[in-house]
């Protein structure tokens, strides 16, 4: 089997042709059929570069005969390409069929493939991959559980979160509530506190800053990609965004004092689609109803909601434009039935996913009964 997978690469690449040297294309809007320009020519490359999601063998679109127009052909390709990367483009949207449509999920794939870099071949007439990603992945010695300090974190918020709601539930006042469990000293030996900001494109410069710093530090993008050797000053490290594919990733810093918490950054093309929430309705709720954001820049999948009382992660969105969700967090819930009827709370919202971040929050009301 694997020979004979190697055979059909190289007859491939035999066939049509060795690859360029060029520098991967970025995939910057939603395609569909209809559209034209220099991004279609682009797509038809892309689903050319594989034998399985070939638009036609002869012709218009066929390999070195790519156009600016996507056509039916191009849109059947397509949906060949999207299920054959269901996983990554179908099952995160809850679909079983592709549907042609280069939305945010397949550019996304898209891109990933193309900064990966094509097959060639090497001297020995072995197929390779030009995988220009290779310094940044994360080999066997460096797999870890990024979230493991997540995890700690979460364990010690929850208890203490309960203690607070059998004080509040029993009326004991009385009762101790240790808050040094939540010293930063007793959660974790190196801390991830803030980024200078929560989304940039490749090569802009950021810094991070936490304590627990070493000379020496690895920066996690997710549990797939890491820088090696940052040093650290201060509590500061200072980074060049790299070019890795666009997307939100979880950054967790190690060294040899240990692992620390993760928080969200978004890698961006240099025109990022804007993630705006216009408004948010109703204004007024009480706990445990429905709210619906509204506004644009919104993914099919993985919206996560930041607000002052927790974040709500992994919300869908079928249009783009809203997201629907109920809001009931948990340590709020004891807290809201003993608190005074008509007692009013501002919620701040704001909206991370794979675009970006809303540059300004919005509003809304939690009000008790």
């Amino acid at each position: 089997m694997y020979r004979f997978g190697i055979l059909m690469i190289i007859a491939s690449i035999l066939a049509f042709g060795y690859p360029e040297n060029v520098e991967a294309y970025t995939f910057l809007r939603s395609l569909r059929l209809g559209d034209s320009g220099g991004d279609v020519k682009e797509l038809q490359k892309a689903l050319n570069a594989d034998p399985v999601t070939r638009i036609t063998a002869a012709g218009s679109g066929a390999p070195g005969q790519e156009t600016n127009y996507f056509g039916s052909l191009t849109q059947k390709a397509v949906i060949k390409f999207q299920e054959k990367y269901k996983t990554d483009i179908l099952n995160p949207a809850r679909l079983s069929l592709g549907n042609g449509y280069v939305g945010p999920l397949t550019v996304k794939k898209l891109n990933t493939i193309q900064i990966q870099g094509p097959l060639v071949l090497n001297p020995n007439n072995t197929a390779v991959n030009n995988d220009i990603l290779a310094e940044f992945r994360v080999n066997d010695s460096e797999k870890i559980d990024i979230y493991a300090t997540d995890k700690k974190i979460q364990g010690i918020h929850d208890s203490w979160i309960q203690k607070i709601n059998n004080v509040l539930a029993t009326k004991n006042g009385a009762a101790a509530i240790n808050t040094n469990e939540l010293l930063p000293q007793n959660l974790s030996p190196v801390l991830l506190t803030q980024i200078s900001q929560q989304s940039a494109s490749p090569g802009t410069i950021i810094t991070l800053s936490g304590i627990g710093f070493n000379s020496e530090n690895t920066l996690y993008f997710g549990s797939q990609y890491v820088l090696r050797g940052i040093k650290g000053q201060n509590g500061v490290l200072s980074i060049s965004v790299p070019s890795l594919p666009y997307g939100k990733y979880d950054l967790v810093i190690k060294n040899s004092q240990g692992t620390s918490n993760s928080l969200v950054f978004i890698i961006t093309s240099k025109s990022p689609t804007p993630v705006i929430v216009s408004s948010v309705s109703p204004q007024r709720i009480s706990y445990g109803q429905t709210i619906t954001l509204n506004g644009s820049g919104f993914s099919p999948t993985g919206n996560d909601i930041y607000t002052t009382f927790g974040t709500i992660k992994g919300v869908s969105s079928a249009d783009g434009k809203s997201l629907t969700v109920t809001f009931q967090p948990e340590y709020l819930r004891e807290i809201i039935k003993t608190a005074p009827g008509g007692t009013q709370y501002g919620v701040l919202v704001t909206v991370v996913n794979d675009n970006g971040y809303t540059a300004s929050p919005a509003l809304f009301n939690l009000t008790t009964p």
